[in-house]
């Protein structure tokens, strides 16, 4: 003997009832809720499919199986008989059922039920025994519209115009127009003129947020928090168990967009940036344009000053009695005495160059400078002169600096 259940091959360990098929295959269930569809090979069981209350399934224990000849299972649970149409059973696809609920004092136990010759399924309960008519049950032709009945915005009544509901049903008409603050909605949907709510099993989806439709739930009210803006299609379908009409309806939502979120918007804070840039880009441009200006204006002044300062420092008088003096020794034919006052003369041009693009020099350049000139002026005299520069002993002369020509010897 080998046992199956949770541990080997993941079914319930409480099986309350068991059905073999024409195909061999084994129908079971317990109370977990669930209908397993298995199959045997050689020493194992393999789970080929399973039902759920995401398939349709009702109730939280499965009590009871019988087999119809025109192919239908029939299927007793804690809240009622469920029939399955057994050849929609697949992997890949909804299976097709009816449901009815149990009554007050009914309850249905599989285990205890019995097919008579006439395909009539007997189910004795703990109160009475029940016979359920296979081949006689009758197709529910009723059709039951679902509908929206009411509108809740953050939990607040949503006030309607009267041109915006029914005047006879009160619902609201489509479509529904909402502000951009009322993103919060509570929709409260239902049957009207159906005396079975219990019967009836509703799924929904909002187009424009998710398409995906919801499970098939009992609840009849569902809520939508933090909306954008934009336009939304409610759609809702209602399933009667019993009779597998599944009954639709939707209804258009058009929710305001914020007025900072539109596209005229957006368009015109762009512009206004676009235009902001341009100036800010022409100003920055123009002020570039106008330091550039200054600059070079200034930069002029300087190389005029400069240029005024050598000639300043290049007095023509002095450079024209030094030609002079040159001039003389040379027609002297004292040629000593002009090649050492031309070396002089070219190292005071020198200097006077040199100094031109400096603020400051050091103190002994300046008398280096000042003795070249007064030695010049001492040999154009002919030694009718003499100078002596003296420096207090307490003074560095290199350290010291002073501007050029500040001792003015012209």
């Amino acid at each position: 003997m080998k046992k199956f259940g949770r541990n080997n091959i993941g079914i319930h360990n409480v099986v309350n009832d068991m059905l073999v098929l024409p195909d061999s295959s084994i129908i079971a269930g317990g109370n977990n809720g669930i209908v397993y569809r298995l199959k045997s090979e050689g020493d194992e069981l393999i789970i080929i499919d399973s039902l759920d209350h995401s398939d349709g399934l009702e109730g939280i224990s499965v009590h009871g199986f019988q087999y119809h000849k025109d192919g239908s299972i029939w299927c007793g649970t804690n809240l009622g008989v469920h029939r399955f149409e057994y050849e929609t059973w697949h992997p890949d696809s909804s299976v097709k059922y009816r449901f009815w609920n149990a009554s007050k004092k009914v309850e249905f136990r599989g285990k205890e039920s019995v097919v008579d010759k006439y395909n009539n399924i007997w189910v004795k309960s703990n109160y009475a025994l029940m016979k359920i008519q296979a081949n006689d049950f009758t197709d529910d032709n009723t059709v039951y519209k679902p509908t929206l009945l009411e509108v809740k915005v953050k939990d607040n009544n949503w006030r309607l115009k009267k041109s915006e509901f029914d005047k006879w049903t009160k619902t609201p008409n489509n479509p529904i127009h909402l502000k951009y603050y009322e993103n919060y909605v509570r929709l409260r949907y239902g049957m009207l003129y159906c005396d079975d709510l219990e019967n009836i099993r509703y799924r929904y989806r909002l187009v424009g947020l998710d398409n995906h439709w919801s499970d098939w739930v009992k609840s009849n009210e569902v809520v939508y928090s933090n909306l954008s803006g934009g336009e939304y299609t409610f759609e809702l379908e209602a399933r009667k168990l019993s009779s597998g009409k599944i009954g639709k309806y939707s209804i258009d939502i058009m929710l305001a967009t914020a007025w900072w979120q539109t596209v005229w918007f957006w368009f015109i804070v762009v512009s206004i940036l676009g235009v902001l840039t341009y100036y800010a880009i022409n100003h920055f441009k123009s002020r570039i344009k106008f330091e550039e200006k200054q600059r070079t204006k200034q930069f002029n002044r300087v190389i005029g000053l400069k240029i005024r300062a050598l000639q300043h420092q290049l007095d023509p008088h002095f450079v024209f009695n030094s030609l002079n003096s040159i001039q003389s020794y040379i027609l002297e034919d004292d040629e000593d005495r002009a090649l050492e006052y031309l070396s002089d003369f070219s190292m005071v041009l020198r200097n006077n160059i040199n100094n031109a693009n400096k603020n400051l020099i050091s103190l002994s350049e300046e008398v280096a400078y000042l003795k070249l000139y007064l030695k010049l002026e001492q040999m154009r005299f002919e030694e009718k002169f003499t100078f002596q520069i003296n420096l207090d002993d307490k003074i560095n002369s290199l350290d010291i600096k002073v501007p050029p020509m500040l001792i003015q010897h012209f």
